[in-house]
């Protein structure tokens, strides 16, 4: 079939075969550009989840297809693989072009005249020239879809049920069995709050088709509560930086660094340490990184003065390359007679909030909220700490552009169809709302930045009094 010039497809090779359960199937992903100069393509593929299992998937480089993948999400929960690519107008290729390959398992037969689908959802397809941020899709439903027959073997043995304990001597018959519905299952096991941390095992029980029991059992490392860094004061000795750490949950003896120069441990406890950075250079802010003897990580910030920190990812959940100006942020006391205030601050690019007028008590617990350009305003409760106060896990949601004169504290389609606007990939775009990350480009990363707040709104703007909701220094939800 041709192709309309203005058009783009995407097929599966092969579209049908019938296969056999437990059996492999391998299928291509190809891309027809139509002589469109593609700068950015995403897609979704659905399958027969009760049928197919994921197993594996291949994707050429960019100098064979044209194409950098920077995102590949698959999901055998939900049934999906979602891909996400920047295209090169100078190497894609002419035709046909194999993005890559999904490789599937067939884990259960078809009914009489059914099929195990594969398909691409035309909604889910986004593919954007210079010319044109929303190319058509080749209305050619054959190329988005195929369809597979999968036998049985005859005599099989299949495994039917499941039952899972903490302890071997729990698989009494009062145990309840589960249906074993899919290949590689993922379950879902809530451990006691009060369980203690450390070494452990799960036992598993699986019973097939002919009633035969066999159990297994994998041993595990049950880890403490997340740590996190809450507060920070420096002192000098000499050319080198002493840092007095304040968390929660840190754990056991570990090591620390400072972007990429490793610390010297002092002291350790779970709600404390102590750190040298020798010869330290010339500076007031330093990055901190804590990770325990179980392998967990806490960040933060260190500085010379009283600050108030979000950490580095505060923006599309990436670390920062630049200063954010203009950042509207409101301050209120959360205990009795505790004052509301409105500054404007900047957040720099290791998240500590600067111009920061109001001074905090050290103990007293606080509301925030932050709303910075093109951001909804996300609100978060903290106690002050002496030196600098960490806020863990503070991300802006960004994506709010439209109107284009301040936006409405909503990310929704109307944001959506600015970026499409502005969606001119491989040219400059200094200065445009759309683009997130700096870059000087409009194109799909700025999209996936934006989807990943997609539908929320603003929050509240904090009111002083109390008691608030924590002690700790932790966003809301």
């Amino acid at each position: 079939m041709a192709l309309a010039v203005d058009s783009v497809s995407l097929l599966l090779v092969p579209s049908s075969r019938t296969i056999r359960v437990n059996d492999s199937l391998d299928v291509d992903i190809k891309f027809n550009a139509s002589r469109n100069s593609v700068l950015g393509l995403s897609f979704e593929v659905n399958f027969d989840k009760t049928k197919l299992n994921l197993l594996d998937t291949a994707f050429n480089s960019r100098s064979n297809t044209g194409f950098t993948a920077f995102r590949l999400v698959p999901s055998n929960t939900n049934g999906f693989f979602q891909y996400f690519a920047i295209g090169d107008p100078a190497n894609v290729a002419a035709g046909d072009v194999t993005l890559g390959t999904l490789r599937f398992k067939a884990i259960a037969p078809t009914d009489a005249g059914a099929t195990a689908d594969v398909t691409f959802p035309v909604d889910k397809i986004i593919a954007g020239s210079a010319d044109n941020p929303l190319l058509p899709i080749d209305p050619n439903q054959n190329n988005l879809k195929g369809a597979f027959t999968i036998t049985s073997i005859p005599g099989q043995v299949t495994t039917d049920k499941f039952r899972w304990a903490f302890d071997r001597s729990a698989f009494i018959d009062a145990l309840p069995w589960q249906n074993y519905t899919e290949e590689s299952k993922i379950q879902n096991i809530p451990f006691p709050a009060d369980m203690p941390s450390g070494a452990k095992q799960i036992w598993v029980e699986f019973k097939d088709s002919t009633g035969k029991i066999s159990r297994h059992n994998a041993p595990i490392k049950l880890l403490g509560a997340e740590p996190v860094i809450t507060g920070c004061s420096l002192n000098f000795e000499g050319s080198n930086v002493i840092f007095d750490i304040r968390g929660t949950n840190l754990g056991s003896r570990g090591t620390g660094k400072s972007n990429e120069t490793n610390l010297q441990v002092r002291e350790w406890r779970d709600g404390s340490a102590k750190l040298t950075f020798s010869n330290a250079p010339v500076g007031q802010s330093f990055p901190i990184s804590l990770t325990n003897g179980e392998g967990q990580i806490a960040e933060g910030l260190c500085a010379g003065s009283s600050t108030v920190s979000l950490g580095a990812k505060v923006f599309c959940r990436a670390p920062a390359q630049h200063d954010t100006d203009g950042v509207e942020m409101i301050l209120a006391g959360g205990f009795e007679g505790g004052k509301k205030a409105k500054e404007t601050v900047r957040i720099d690019r290791n998240g500590a909030i600067q111009n920061l007028t109001q001074k905090l008590e050290e103990g007293k617990k606080y509301k925030i909220s932050l709303k910075a350009p093109k951001s909804l305003r996300k609100a978060a409760e903290f106690t002050a700490s002496s030196g600098t106060t960490n806020i863990p896990n503070f991300n802006l949601p960004v994506g709010d552009i439209f109107p284009v004169d301040g936006g409405d504290g909503k990310i929704n389609t109307f944001d959506k169809t600015e970026l499409n606007r502005q969606w001119i990939s491989g040219q400059s775009s200094t200065g445009r709302s759309g683009d997130f990350n700096l870059d000087n480009r409009v194109n799909s990363i700025d999209w996936a930045c934006m989807r990943q707040d997609f539908g929320k709104e603003d929050e509240s703007e904090p009111t002083p009094g109390g008691p608030v909701a924590t002690s700790s220094a932790s966003p809301r939800p």
